[in-house]
């Protein structure tokens, strides 16, 4: 039994196992506590000094620039000049857009002409190979009536069949409420190459949400998605939905648009969102006073006289990045 075939195995195994204890003995013993004990789970965590912002510009002629060169522009963070670190023109860039209407109990007569400027940005401006987008209407809750998708016929089929007035709409407005998860779930979802922006469509009223346009704002900007809003004529009587509008589109850096404008005055309005989003600037830059204290910093573009105005979000974020946050290059998104 000594000398059987798998006796001398067992030992053979067991004298290369010795060897190689004698010879490499911290790398068996860091091998026998890999198998023992597993990794704990962590976040990677990383500081960066360098942040990165993505805007457009608009001439006094209304049409988008796409010549600006660093040497016109400074950028103030809160009120101080940083230095500009790189910049350069993104041209083309793909969509990832939000389609997301308001159907509340005031919105209910506008409907069918929401439902055709909607499906004029679906057919005409996103590309089935490269673009895509979610389709969400609102009252008092809101809901996803298509997923993220390229296509097309599915998006239009979400607008005019998924898309309905709100059974709940008497018990109010959520607009904020569904901008900051429309943000935080949806455009976080979408990769930072791409152009991201949210189609709204709404009177800008709310008296229905648990967040306020603070915060709705706040996670846009963080999402880096542009809200540009398409409004009707303000009704009779003082209505704070016009002033909401105006800040959301202005903080994240979008546009604010009439409904009820002619149609070739909304072909114009939806060429401007395309040329706005699918060819940008981008740049980085160094604050003097990066904290990471989870504040919100201020932003202020300056340029030449030939620029009417920038299209930028109007803050960033200062906090801890983890790992998939960070740019390749180790810039802040």
């Amino acid at each position: 039994m000594l000398h059987s075939p798998s006796l001398r195995r067992c030992i053979g195994v067991l004298q290369i196992a010795t060897l190689i204890r004698w010879c490499f003995p911290v790398a068996a013993q860091v091998s026998a506590h890999a198998v023992q004990q597993a990794p704990p789970a962590y976040t990677l965590e990383s500081i960066v000094s360098e942040v990165g912002l993505t805007f457009h510009t608009v001439g006094r002629d209304g049409l988008t620039i796409d010549d600006l060169k660093s040497s016109e522009i400074e950028i103030l963070d809160d009120g101080v000049q940083a230095k500009i670190l790189s910049f350069y023109a993104q041209q083309d860039r793909p969509i990832r857009a939000g389609i997301i209407i308001d159907t509340s109990e005031s919105m209910e007569g506008g409907l069918a002409g929401n439902r055709a400027i909607a499906t004029q940005f679906a057919q005409r401006i996103l590309r089935p190979q490269g673009d895509e987008a979610f389709v969400e209407d609102f009252g008092y809750t809101a809901k996803i009536r298509q997923a993220w998708t390229g296509d097309t016929a599915q998006l239009t089929s979400a607008i005019w069949n998924g898309i309905k007035a709100s059974e709940n709409s008497s018990r109010g407005t959520s607009l904020f409420q569904t901008l900051f998860e429309a943000c935080y779930s949806e455009m976080g979802k979408a990769d930072e190459l791409n152009a991201k922006l949210i189609v709204l469509f709404t009177d800008g009223e709310d008296n229905a949400s648990h967040t306020d346009l603070e915060e709705a704002v706040q996670m846009c900007q963080q999402s880096n998605a542009a809200i540009y809003a398409f409004q009707p004529a303000p009704g009779p009587g003082y209505s704070g939905g016009p002033r909401n509008l105006a800040e959301l589109t202005r903080q994240t850096g979008g546009r604010l648009f009439q409904i009820d404008s002619p149609e070739r005055e909304i072909a114009n309005d939806l060429d401007s969102v395309e040329k706005d989003v699918r060819n940008q600037y981008f740049l980085s830059f160094r604050p003097l006073n990066l904290k990471h204290d989870g504040s919100f910093h201020r932003l202020e573009l300056k340029g030449p006289g030939r620029v009417d105005r920038f299209g930028v979000r109007s803050r960033y974020y200062d906090r801890k990045l983890t790992q998939a946050e960070v740019r390749p290059n180790g810039v802040m998104r």
